[in-house]
């Protein structure tokens, strides 16, 4: 159970959630990147934008979140739910592995494919370039636009994108 003003510790030890005497409470995050590229100052949220937090802290392996945004008689953090780091600058490709192996899936199934976290018009491009690889030419691209970074580079994703025939965008609401 979190509250407004507590700290929560977001480390990359993956063991169950805990709270030991004198010590703040804890969760583990399976993004290593993020205890690289996290500062002081920036935001986070959990659980889909439910509860969120601003960074307190930064140390090995470890951030401190100050909970800033939480029902008023406290949120309850289950396990399995979203991290999201919208300030940060992650150095990691918003198309996965398993996206790349879902690919020709998609283009034989779908009328469109979506990318989530995209940030940089080279996500976009690195799409494209998979898609023609697989001899699409005409499926439809939604850009997910979930970061600072993605908004501050949106007229150079639209126009990367267009070179589609159809293209939409979504707007996180984080």
């Amino acid at each position: 159970m979190l509250h407004r003003s507590e700290v929560l510790e977001l480390t990359k030890d993956c063991s169950p959630a805990a709270v030991t005497t004198g010590t703040y409470p804890r969760i583990g995050c399976t993004l290593p990147e993020i205890f690289d590229c996290a500062r002081v100052g920036e935001k986070v949220y959990l659980d889909d934008g439910r509860i969120s937090g601003e960074v307190v802290s930064v140390g090995p392996g470890v951030l401190g979140l100050r909970i800033d945004h939480a029902a008023a008689d406290g949120s309850r953090l289950r396990g399995g739910k979203g991290v999201n780091v919208p300030d940060a600058r992650l150095p990691i490709s918003a198309l996965t592995e398993k996206d790349l192996s879902d690919h020709p899936t998609v283009v034989e199934l779908a009328d469109l494919v979506e990318i989530s976290f995209v940030r940089d018009p080279s996500d976009v491009a690195r799409l494209l370039d998979e898609l023609n690889r697989l001899g699409d030419r005409s499926l439809g691209i939604v850009l997910k636009i979930e970061t600072r970074q993605a908004f501050e580079h949106l007229p150079q994703l639209l126009l990367t994108a267009m070179q589609r025939p159809h293209v939409g965008v979504m707007i996180a609401r984080g």
